[in-house]
């Protein structure tokens, strides 16, 4: 059973989907012919379950990359949607998405940090650029500012078990859905 969008919430983050798998940058980074393609790689809120429940293994993990995960942003104590009162009595919805890009590196790129940053800030760079050109397209996410957050590279510890990841982080600021 599968619930359809509906609210500003859910149909900010349906349509932040639909822009992303719409982006030639992203559908050529996660190796689709199509959106919908594309959109089986794009994950709500967080990575599928593990087949045991607990813990991805490593070859989960790099089944599952590359990918990107729409979560709603918990920025500076805020629940990621809010909701003010106007002057004529109705009401302004906004809210922030939070859209992480998972990328395992390249072992021919591993020790080289220049290299593996500039792919990732292109990356970031090329997607945005694809999605804010779809701004005012049925379908797809209007929004009012966007920004590359943070690019983190997985912890030594967990390179074992999980491989040697990086994410990028892009934030969408949507109001008036």
């Amino acid at each position: 059973m599968s619930t359809a969008p509906a609210g500003s919430l859910s149909l900010s983050k349906a349509n932040l989907k639909n822009s992303l798998a719409n982006s030639a940058t992203f559908q050529a980074f996660v190796g689709a012919a199509n959106a919908t393609e594309a959109s089986a790689r794009i994950h709500n809120s967080a990575w599928p379950i593990p087949a045991d429940g607990v813990a991805h293994t490593l070859a989960e993990c790099l089944d599952i990359r590359p990918c990107a995960v729409i979560a709603v942003n918990l920025d500076e104590g805020h629940s990621g949607y809010i909701s003010t009162q106007e002057t004529d009595g109705g009401f302004n919805r906004m809210g922030i998405l939070t859209l992480l890009i998972y990328w395992t590196i390249p072992d021919e790129i591993k020790t080289d940090i220049n290299e593996i940053s500039t792919r990732m800030e292109n990356l970031l760079g090329q997607i945005m650029r694809d999605i804010e050109l779809q701004v005012n397209q049925a379908d797809r996410l209007d929004f009012k500012t966007d920004y590359i957050g943070k690019i983190e590279r997985s912890k030594v510890e967990d390179v074992f078990n999980e491989g040697d990841e990086l994410v990028g982080e892009m934030v969408f600021v949507w109001e008036g859905i």
